[in-house]
């Protein structure tokens, strides 16, 4: 209304006027001020008359109000919508502001909800008060709810849990949290029950979820510890088969640094964990042995294990002990070789039996070998003594020749003696066995023994009285004795003056005696009673090397020989059931320990027998079976000079053949122990088959008892040991008839 006026007399003004609300809405309040200055001028100066004085001044009053008029209803218009303008703006920016944060907070949880989707662990949100807003897809596969079912209820009804050890309810970490408004640690050992009953064991934790320091929710973190719990299971297993193994199993790093010890390492090497852990395994490796750990490790590193090496191994307080060590690699993932696996066996009794068992087959084995030589020896002396004996009945007292025949017959005797040492060693001499008090023996031989000893050396005797009676040949113990007692004189060096000490006692063995010996020689003992003699010297002694050979034929450590030597003191002892060890040490002397079973009657000699001149002729047919020649016809001729028939047979076989044509006629058959083709025994059977009451005699060169032993129960008539003379055999042909008839 107020530029009628003007829009009436000038239309276009009201460009002006248009463009002057354009330019104050988009172009703000000075761009519209400018706009609304350049229209005023130009609407005066193009459609209103001025003054004639001034261009710019307008005629008329009315002009000049119109156009402040004008002026002043477009400046407030312009302020007005600039204002306007500016209060959108704020408006719209308010508003892009509002959507762009709901948008980042909708992105922001969409990634919250899909990294929860997407972990391994179980995840459960609640509001304040303990009820379910969220849970991922981990959650409901465990619990059975799925997110719509579980919205809106308590925890507790989804997520239930009890003691695996008990069975008992066990809090929910989120009461606990609602509770004490903490973080609440892993828990273990629960169970979860879920919606279709299952029980899963289940490791959880809660926290609660904070917004301006206030607490808006709780999270609940969960995960199924089936795996982890079977891990452990059997990590807890193989750490008890570790721990509770014999055999020491030791981890050290690549270096050789020790890292783990089990109870066998202790038990083994001494030490406890604690003193080794840390430190490296050379410290357990003897000086001279350290170029082997430094060989091992070279191994390890190239790939290789090291599987029941044999070697020695110190112990705590320096001990040696021998192990058989195997050693592996233990490598990472990635094949890169992170440490070595230690596993020690002690064989250190292993092998002090199997040196035994070695020490023992050797001695059987040169047992078994004397006895053979023996054997045959013994047959080869039947011939040579038997008919030199004969030759003797056959030349008169007054011929040159007796005198020759008779060194004949003693060196077939001296050759006889050596024989029995040969069997002694074996184990199968011949004893005369008789109760007899050992002190009382030695210091009957005492006499004979000085003399063989040197000057220099003294004989102490520390004999204890009334000891238990033994059964022994005495021929035989005093060979023991002076062999050991000259053996022990000859230890000490030659002009100094030394000490042999020759003590008896009396001992009882037990099962721990027996079990802590280490030498061979002690063979089978039993617990029991036993008499003891020691003979000890003050010599050089022996070092191990010497001690495991004393006991080998023909071993000595002197210039010369002297022939089985221990090899058959060690045969006499075996063959009295005793036993021998020896004790010694470099400069400090030896001892050696016999052994003999102590019989449970007291002593006493048995009465000598008279001889006597007797008549050993006779009549009927005598059978001998034996496969050396040399016997069977030195058996013939003997037999026949006094009045017998005789049949000779090489073996078993040809023996029963003979047997069967002339079964009435033999009064007696000599058998030989030993033969091919068919054993002595099984050739007695089969006699006795023929005929029960015909007497056999024994023909051996092994000791009485030992043909007994196996001939027991078996219709033996007697025994004779070759080798023999021709009166010897006459004479036990004569007193088995006798006795038979």
């Amino acid at each position: 209304m107020v530029l009628a006026p003007l829009v009436g007399a000038a239309t276009p003004f009201v460009t002006y006027f248009v463009a002057m609300l354009f330019v104050a809405w988009y172009g703000g309040s000075r761009a519209a001020v400018l706009n609304i200055l350049l229209s005023a001028f130009a609407g005066t100066y193009f459609f209103t008359s001025t003054s004639t004085t001034s261009p710019f001044l307008l005629a008329t009053r009315a002009d000049r109000v119109t156009v402040l008029g004008f002026v002043l209803v477009s400046l407030a218009v312009a302020f007005l919508l600039d204002l306007q303008r500016k209060t959108v703006e704020l408006v719209n920016r308010e508003a892009v502001r509002r959507r762009t944060a709901e948008e980042a907070e909708r992105e922001q949880r969409q990634w919250f909800e899909i990294t929860l989707a997407s972990i391994g662990d179980a995840v459960i949100a609640t509001d304040a008060e303990g009820k379910v807003l969220f849970m991922n897809s981990v959650a409901s596969e465990l619990t059975g709810w799925n997110v719509a079912q579980a919205r809106g209820l308590p925890l507790h009804s989804v997520f239930h849990i009890v003691n695996e050890q008990t069975g008992a309810k066990a809090e929910n970490p989120v009461d606990k949290v609602i509770k004490e408004g903490v973080t609440v640690g892993l828990a273990n050992h629960t169970l979860l029950i879920s919606k279709d009953g299952r029980r899963i064991p289940v490791d959880d934790s809660g926290a609660p979820i904070k917004r301006d320091d206030r607490t808006v929710g709780m999270v609940l973190v969960f995960r199924d510890a089936s795996e982890r719990r079977r891990a452990e299971r059997e990590a807890a297993y193989l750490a008890a088969i570790v721990e509770s193994s014999d055999d020491a199993i030791v981890g050290t790093s690549a270096r050789g640094i020790i890292q783990s010890w089990n109870a066998g390492a202790k038990r083994i090497y001494g030490y406890e964990a604690a003193e080794m852990i840390g430190h490296h395994i050379s410290e357990l490796v003897p000086p001279e042995r350290l170029h082997e750990e430094g060989n091992i490790l070279t191994r390890l590193g190239g790939g290789e294990s090291v599987e029941h090496f044999e070697t020695a191994r110190l112990r705590k307080g320096g001990a040696l002990i021998d192990v058989s060590v195997t050693i592996s690699p233990i490598r990472d993932k990635s094949g890169q070789m992170v440490g070595a696996s230690r596993v020690a066996r002690d064989i250190t009794e292993q092998k002090r039996v199997a040196e035994g068992m070695r020490q023992t087959q050797k001695l059987e084995s040169l047992g078994v070998l004397a006895g053979g030589i023996a054997h045959d020896f013994n047959n080869l002396l039947v011939g040579i003594t038997g008919n030199a004996s004969l030759a003797l009945e056959h030349i008169s007292p007054d011929s040159p020749a007796r005198r020759f025949i008779r060194d004949v017959v003693a060196a077939g005797e001296r050759a006889a003696e050596l024989t029995q040492q040969m069997l002694a060693y074996s184990g199968r001499g011949r004893f005369c066995l008789e109760r007899i008090d050992l002190s009382e023996y030695v210091r009957e031989v005492i006499p004979l023994i000085q003399a063989a000893i040197p000057r220099t050396v003294a004989l102490r005797l520390e004999l204890e009285q009334n000891l238990p009676a033994i059964e022994a040949d005495t021929t035989q113990i005093q060979q023991v004795v002076m062999n050991l007692v000259i053996n022990g004189a000859e230890a000490i060096p030659e002009g100094t003056a030394g000490t042999v000490t020759i003590v008896t006692r009396q001992q009882q063995l037990d099962e721990q005696y027996i079990s802590e010996q280490d030498s061979a020689a002690m063979g089978a003992l039993k617990p029991g009673a036993y008499v003891v003699i020691e003979v000890g010297d003050t010599g050089s002694g022996m070092d191990e090397a010497t001690k495991v050979k004393i006991f080998d034929p023909f071993f000595t450590t002197k210039f010369t020989g002297r022939g089985l030597g221990l090899a058959a003191v060690l045969g006499i002892v075996r063959g009295h059931a005793g036993a021998i060890a020896v004790f010694s040490t470099p400069k400090q002397g030896t001892v050696f320990r016999v052994l003999f079973p102590a019989l449970a009657v007291a002593y006493g000699r048995e009465p000598q027998k008279r001889q006597e001149v007797r008549d050993l002729s006779g009549c009927g047919t005598i059978l001998v079976i034996d496969d050396e020649p040399i016997v069977r016809n030195m058996a013939k001729q003997v037999l026949e000079y006094y009045g017998y028939t005789v049949l000779l047979a090489e073996d078993g076989e040809r023996g029963l053949e003979l047997f069967r044509q002339a079964a009435d006629h033999i009064e007696c058959v000599v058998l030989d122990m030993t033969m091919p083709v068919m054993s002595g025994e099984e050739t007695l059977l089969r006699l006795k088959a023929l005929r029960t009451d015909v007497p056999v005699i024994l023909s051996s060169g092994f000791h009485e008892v030992e043909a007994v032993r196996r001939f027991e129960g078996k219709g033996l008539a007697g025994f004779i040991q070759k080798p023999y003379t021709a009166a010897t055999l006459a004479e036990k042909i004569n007193d088995t008839r006798k006795r038979t008839a």
